[in-house]
């Protein structure tokens, strides 16, 4: 049941998921795992209830010998799932590597309004918790948004009955903001900060200079190790880190003329020192075809943080006639597959 208003939003939601498993697995699964035991068949019945609203407030002011307008939107939520036993169920929580296509989440402020903290149904997060937030946003005369900034945390009326570890009856503060600076600069960062631990948790920071058909961007995010381990209990991942992740990267491209342009990244592991991948790639583009010569490397495995990284790499040779179609079957394409490749992750361009 909604009810929207300019400046006032509320939503009242109830709901029965119901979803029955006819499993068939490999014996040695079974055998294997002692946090559970896999039935064959499952039937599952979840009761949820979901109460939300938001409120837009927003004012006019002069700085800087400009007209700026800024919004304050605070929402608050109340969301309840029944605790049940989802043990029987192949599912992320109880067995390691479990899931068969339900994964966590990263947690985020516009995450912490989400319902189900996982990707899929192969578990349903139990919930009695109030979350409360608020984002503010910044216009400029022309009413282009410049500046935002969020904030939220989440209160636990009841911790889930599978928490094995310390909890606590807040989670940890999210923040992230976001800001375009002259349509040329864009800045973006996030981060979860654990005020029982007085620790940080996770972060990211993307920062970007573009100007034409020239960019540049660099990031760089932090995975605390005991926050990996808490989202991923029945994993080991001292073998492969020994104090979290810690990697930064860049990516640019800019033409060199004549139809020619340039374009690379390179990203590395801090914490291990070790490289992650690194990708450069010629493009030339006429007005009716466009080839493309990349060559990448990138870290195949490392099954062992004291064992050698082992790398692959490739070179990539692309040709399309251009005007055809999506389905012509001539496409140009330079993605090895492998590259994180540049994307845009900036809001703030309207």
């Amino acid at each position: 049941m909604p009810f929207t208003r300019p400046w006032f939003n509320a939503t009242a939601e109830a709901s029965m998921l119901y979803t029955h498993y006819d499993q068939r697995f490999d014996s040695a699964i079974q055998d294997a795992e002692s946090t559970a035991t896999l039935n064959k068949s499952v039937d599952r019945k979840i009761p949820t209830l979901r109460l939300h609203s938001g409120l837009v407030l927003e004012r006019n002011f002069w700085a800087m010998g400009g007209h700026f307008s800024q919004t304050i939107e605070p929402q608050v939520q109340y969301l309840y799932i029944k605790d049940v036993d989802q043990g029987g169920i192949y599912n992320p929580v109880n067995f390691s590597g479990g899931g068969y296509d339900t994964a966590r989440l990263q947690t985020d402020y516009y995450g912490l309004f989400r319902s189900n903290q996982f990707s899929s149904i192969d578990y349903i997060n139990p919930a009695n918790q109030l979350t409360y937030g608020a984002t503010t946003r910044f216009y400029d005369g022309g009413y282009k948004e410049r500046l935002n900034l969020s904030f939220g945390q989440i209160y636990y009326f009841d911790q889930p009955s599978n928490q094995d570890a310390e909890t606590f009856d807040y989670s940890s503060w999210a923040l992230e903001g976001e800001a375009n600076i002259d349509d040329n600069v864009f800045v973006r960062a996030s981060m979860q900060y654990d005020s029982n631990l007085r620790e940080m948790q996770f972060g990211n920071a993307i920062a970007e200079y573009r100007r034409g058909p020239f960019y540049a961007q660099t990031s760089y995010r932090y995975v605390a190790q005991e926050y990996i381990v808490s989202t991923l209990p029945n994993r080991d991942i001292s073998r492969l880190t020994d104090d979290g992740l810690s990697q930064a990267g860049i990516v640019t491209g800019f033409p060199l003329g004549g139809g020619l342009s340039f374009k690379g990244q390179y990203w590395r592991d801090l914490t291990q020192d070790v490289m992650l991948e690194n990708q450069v790639s010629l493009t030339y583009r006429s007005d009716c075809w466009v080839v493309g010569l990349s060559y990448n490397e990138y870290l195949l495995s490392r099954a062992d943080i004291n064992a050698d990284p082992v790398y692959d790499n490739n070179v990539t040779l692309s040709f399309s006639l251009l005007g055809l179609g999506a389905d012509s079957g001539f496409n140009f394409n330079t993605d090895s597959g492998n590259a994180l490749g540049y994307r845009d992750p900036f809001a703030l361009k309207n």
